[in-house]
């Protein structure tokens, strides 16, 4: 099984635009979104009989030539009518609780993990994002969002298993085992242990995301990370 580097996967998403997010919000407003979450985690129903429950504003940061556009969104939630789980649809651009898009904090994270002589700090001198809220405002990405970008992915181990197991059920040829156990990280990217797994672990989602995206032409992201509870 071959597939492509992560760098080469992260330059591949499609980035949205401020009016991407804005008609996205438009369809969710008319309710012209439909459910595509595969079924209930929970009971098994298959989402085509879930009940719409409500829609939720989000903010959403957004760079535009390097400059934080922000974008209020609507997401919307469904009942699940079987064992009455609300479920959150997430569109291919959210996260939980992130206010940067999916594919701007993975781009981040892969330019940390991926490069044994990157630096937080450096991540975000050489991609520079502003806030510029005011004229004066001189705001930039943090190093420590990045620092928690990681984390966030590093955590995410449900995900990265049912993502393997699947690669494996459709490709038991596959060296995807072979290669996540070789991937390693610096010793000086980590202070303890659990850092060092963190930091694995976001590599190994990261190569697991190019893989399953050439495998089955689809992204772990939304559907898949969201039936594993982003965890």
């Amino acid at each position: 099984m071959q597939y492509n580097q992560i760098s080469e996967t992260v330059n591949d998403f499609s980035y949205p635009s401020p009016e991407d997010i804005e008609n996205y919000s438009k369809k969710v407003g008319k309710g012209k979104i439909a459910p595509t979450i595969p079924k209930c985690p929970v009971c098994n129903i298959p989402s085509e009989e879930f009940k719409r429950h409500d829609v939720r504003k989000r903010q959403f940061f957004i760079p535009v030539q390097q400059i934080i556009q922000i974008v209020y969104c609507l997401l919307v939630r469904w009942r699940c009518p079987g064992c009455k789980k609300r479920i959150p649809q997430y569109p291919d651009f959210a996260l939980p609780y992130k206010r940067y898009t999916l594919q701007t904090t993975l781009e981040y994270s892969a330019q940390y993990v991926e490069n044994d002589s990157a630096s937080y700090e450096s991540v975000t001198r050489q991609h520079t994002i502003g806030y510029q809220k005011y004229p004066d405002d001189e705001r930039q990405l943090s190093k420590s969002t990045i620092w928690r970008w990681v984390g966030t992915f590093g955590q995410m181990k449900n995900l990265s298993l049912r993502a393997h197991q699947l690669i494996l059920q459709a490709d038991p040829a596959s060296f995807i085992s072979r290669h996540l156990a070789n991937l390693t990280v610096p010793a000086r990217k980590h202070a303890t242990n659990a850092r060092k797994n963190l930091l694995i672990q976001c590599r190994k989602l990261l190569h697991l995301e190019a893989a399953y995206q050439n495998c089955f032409d689809i992204s772990l992201f939304p559907n898949l990370a969201t039936t594993s509870g982003f965890s």
